[in-house]
């Protein structure tokens, strides 16, 4: 605003203050507009989230793995673990463990008085399931933990390792095959006792011998891990994880009532009138009461395997239904939510199409911005007259202060004139 001259009979800034804050009653409006429309764009970016966080769900849904959960049991833990890693169907196996695959260990048959007893120079030669190979040691580093160290850090180290173990009269040098079974056996230049023989499991499954190295077993049963712990007998069995499963479904209904939650809230709110929500919604649930293939030729809907809508229209988990259908219709239940064509496919070409550029959130924000535009144009052109208004106005009062001013030095002056001659007459 620009100054006027100190003096003036009348406060001129004051009233031109007060005059423009009326003047710019239309850009505060506009302003509040502005800030409302921006308002709504941050709106529509929660309602984007929470779409992506359902897309999200859906995804993890329709993959294979999520909804063919399989856990293995054994009867009898203390001979053998088992853990499912690719399987989807029941299996039953009756297994016997008559022998546990042993790693091959040698002792030095002599007895060393220190770890730093020398070993002498030279090169070393050891062999592993018929695999060998040469540490070199040199005068000055030839001690028996030169030796142990050299073995273990060997860049062509065929599967060995060394250690030092002090026994009551002394230390012993003693080799280790890495891995058990009869292809792991160890041959080394030296005196050498066997302490630990290499041998192979021997296992029956189903009535069927077989002779793993090792006592890990991770392709004997396809998708199958199992792990010999001890001989004996027990019963493997492999069933649906129903519990893993349901969490999964559950995930997604929460996923799907998170978004619900978030339309109500922007619905009361933010997007009050604008309708969108109501659209999105539309689309969604459009997809919940459609019909997928859920095996060859058969066609179903979510509530057949579970899903439900309350009365207010939040989606739950029937676990009664839900394991029903792994009871009686597993695969269909698979196919149904992780098939190209189905449920969570085709909802999440849904939920893509609404948040994909020029889609309906997109669209609409595009709209919120165009109108904003305008609102700053508007805003613009206003502070540009306001600028000249303000300018007159301040021309305009002061002027009338300087006239104002002008009047009362003449008024003076004639009041002055007045009293001289009043007291000429009575003098």
């Amino acid at each position: 605003m620009a100054e006027v001259s100190a003096g003036s009979s009348i406060d001129v800034q004051s009233i031109v203050s007060g005059l423009m804050d009326i003047e710019r009653r239309p850009i505060q409006k506009l302003e509040t507009k502005s800030s409302i429309t921006r308002s709504k764009i941050s709106a529509l970016g929660d309602l984007k989230s929470a779409i992506y966080k359902l897309e999200s769900a859906a995804r993890d849904l329709a993959k294979p793995q999520t909804l063919a959960r399989f856990s293995a049991a054994s009867s009898n833990d203390a001979v053998l673990d088992a853990e499912v890693t690719t399987l989807d169907t029941i299996e039953n196996h009756s297994i016997r463990v008559d022998a546990l695959a042993t790693t091959h260990r040698l002792a030095s048959q002599t007895t060393y008085t220190s770890p730093n007893d020398v070993v002498g120079a030279g090169t070393f030669h050891y062999e592993v399931g018929g695999e060998g190979f040469d540490v070199t040691l040199e005068a000055g580093k030839d001690t028996l933990m030169d030796l142990k160290n050299a073995i273990n850090r060997s860049a062509s180290n065929t599967g060995l390792s060394a250690s030092i173990i002090k026994v009551d009269d002394g230390y012993k040098f003693v080799l280790s095959a890495q891995k058990s079974g009869t292809s792991n056996a160890i041959t080394a230049d030296g005196g050498w006792d066997e302490i630990s023989a290499a041998g192979d499991a021997t296992i029956f499954i189903d009535g069927m011998e077989i002779h793993p190295s090792s006592n890990t077993l991770k392709d004997v049963i396809p998708g199958i891990t199992m792990e010999l712990k001890s001989i004996g007998e027990t019963e493997l069995t492999t069933s649906a994880d129903v519990d893993t499963m349901a969490e999964s479904m559950e995930a997604f209904a929460q996923a799907y009532n998170d978004l619900r939650d978030t339309i109500e809230r922007l619905d009361s709110g933010k997007l009050k009138g604008e309708g969108i929500s109501l659209s999105i919604e539309s689309a969604i649930r459009n997809r919940f009461f459609g019909e997928y293939e859920s095996s060859e030729g058969q066609m179903s809907s979510v509530f057949e395997f579970g899903f439900t809508f309350d009365k207010e229209g939040r989606l739950n988990v029937d676990r009664s239904k839900f394991e029903n259908a792994i009871d009686n219709n597993f695969f269909g239940l698979h196919n149904f939510f992780t098939a190209d064509s189905g449920f969570s496919a085709s909802l999440q070409e849904t939920l893509r199409d609404l948040t994909k550029s020029g889609g309906i959130i997109e669209g609409r924000k595009d709209s919120y911005y165009n109108r904003i535009a305008g609102f700053d144009r508007q805003i613009e052109r206003l502070e540009i007259r306001m600028e000249k208004l303000e300018s007159r106005y301040l021309k305009t009062y002061s002027e009338l202060d300087a006239l104002l001013g002008s009047v009362s030095n003449t008024s003076t002056n004639l009041a002055q004139q007045l009293g001289s001659l009043t007291n000429n007459a009575k003098g």
